[in-house]
């Protein structure tokens, strides 16, 4: 599966975003990292799901 790609802070992040609507900012301030963290991994999840999803089509 896709999310375990992800190294676990990314995936929590990604689920944050995904599952629970949270903003990059109120992420960040939750796990204590920079925005810019945030954005990365968010992108990082996505591609990763994007490639999984791609190799089942």
């Amino acid at each position: 599966m896709a999310m375990d790609l992800l190294w676990p802070l990314a995936r929590r992040m990604f689920l944050m975003h995904r599952l629970d609507e949270l903003s990059y900012e109120v992420i960040a301030i939750t796990v204590d990292v920079d925005v810019a963290t945030v954005e990365r991994c968010v992108a990082d999840a996505l591609l990763s799901v994007r490639m999984v999803r791609r190799e089942f089509e």
